[in-house]
This record gives structure tokens, C-alpha cells and sequence, in this order.
């Protein structure tokens, strides 16, 4: 199964305004910035989507659109509803990977 689009930005760096200050820019750099800015410009729109629906998402799903899947990922009733779903990295950073997170809406 596919999901549905339910809503498009490009960011071109002047239509939605720019990254906030960031007191770790030193260490992640401007990637990270612009990053959180475009999943901050994301979930307004969730938000709005979800006004004009009437209702919440159950889940949200964090995903690259540069990312393909070779299995499934299972069914999303089997998934704790408490708990974000995330790779962490193996980089040493105890962070986690940027390509991938099953959060439910109550996060």
C-alpha cells in the first residue's frame, strides 16, 4: 500500500521564512538547521490538515523521499502506541537516523 500525499512545500530558502538560531550550530552545522526548520514547516501543515479534516492523524510517518523499503514494515496495530518508532545511528552520537520514524500523534 502507498500513502496518500496530503500536502507539498518546496522551500527555496525565502518563501517560509529561515532557520531559528541554533546554540549547537558549531557542532551539527547548517544542515541540521535548515532540516529541523523544513520538519517544523512539516508539521504545520499536518496541523492544518488536521483542522480542516476535523480530526487528529493517529500516526505520523518520517520518512526521506529519497528512501525505497525492500520488506514490509509491519502492521502499525502491532506497534507500541507509547513509544516513537526510530533507528537510532551508530555514529557514536546516541542520536537517531534522519530517513525514518513511525510517531504517534500523541508525541
Amino acid at each position: 500500500e502507498h500513502l496518500p500525499v496530503a500536502g507539498l512545500v518546496v522551500v527555496n530558502g525565502t518563501n517560509w521564512g529561515g532557520p531559528k538560531d541554533c546554540p549547537t550550530f558549531d557542532r551539527c552545522g547548517s544542515a541540521c538547521t535548515l532540516q529541523f526548520h523544513k520538519l517544523g514547516l512539516c508539521l504545520r501543515l499536518i496541523e492544518i490538515s488536521e483542522l480542516s479534516r476535523g480530526r487528529r492523524f493517529d500516526w505520523l510517518v518520517r520518512l526521506r523521499p529519497d528512501m525505497a523499503f525492500r520488506a514490509p514494515i509491519g502492521h502499525l496495530r502491532h506497534l507500541d502506541r507509547n513509544a516513537v518508532h526510530a533507528v537510532m545511528r551508530e555514529s557514536g552520537m546516541s542520536d537517531m537516523n534522519d530517513h525514518f520514524a513511525l510517531v504517534p500523534r500523541a508525541h
